[in-house]
């Protein structure tokens, strides 16, 4: 299932329409519509709002292939594709309930996170495997390259942009989970 899809679900099963979450969400019954059919890009921020307003974390628009244990195998990833957006993060923790949640993105040249966004971990990190990066933490500015990392408080606002020309690849560590 499509992340438009799984919105679509999450907000059918709690009996709202189009104009309803797009109030909640403060955006326009359009730009919900266009989402919901994977036809519009938007930012980790507005997925964040969306999520909450349906009761969930943004890890519910993962794809929803059953995990046992503690093995997560590579072609058994759970992931998100940004669609028009260039992004796939994949799930590299086995549970969401756990205290850890490893996520593993694939960030196409150009892409960005759209505009400061904050979630309720304690604390994250970022590893740049590969690539070139900007993040923005607060007021800070920072640019990664291959090897970097970058350790900072999640509720802190922040933004990335993949400022390299190649596909960056990133490790992000967030303690508790919240995306």
């Amino acid at each position: 299932m499509k992340l438009g899809a799984r919105i679509r679900h999450l907000r059918e099963q709690r009996g709202m329409t189009v104009a309803d979450l797009a109030r909640k969400v403060g955006c326009t019954s359009s730009f919900i519509s266009q989402l919901e059919r994977d036809r519009t890009n938007p930012s980790v921020a507005t997925i964040q709002k969306i999520a909450k307003v349906l009761g969930a974390t943004t890890s519910a628009f993962f794809d929803e292939t059953a995990r046992n244990g503690r093995v997560v195998r590579k072609r058994e990833r759970r992931k998100i594709v940004f669609p028009g957006r260039e992004i796939t993060d994949h799930l590299i923790t086995p549970s969401l309930s756990g205290r850890l949640q490893v996520l593993y993105s694939v960030i196409k040249p150009g892409a960005s996170s759209k505009g400061p966004y904050r979630h309720d971990s304690d604390e994250e990190c970022a590893l740049l495997l590969k690539g070139k990066m900007r993040f923005w933490v607060g007021d800070e500015e920072y640019t990664l390259e291959s090897g970097d990392s970058l350790t900072f408080e999640s509720r802190t606002p922040h933004r990335w942009e993949n400022t390299g020309s190649e596909s960056a690849e990133v490790i992000w560590i967030m303690t508790p989970p919240s995306y």
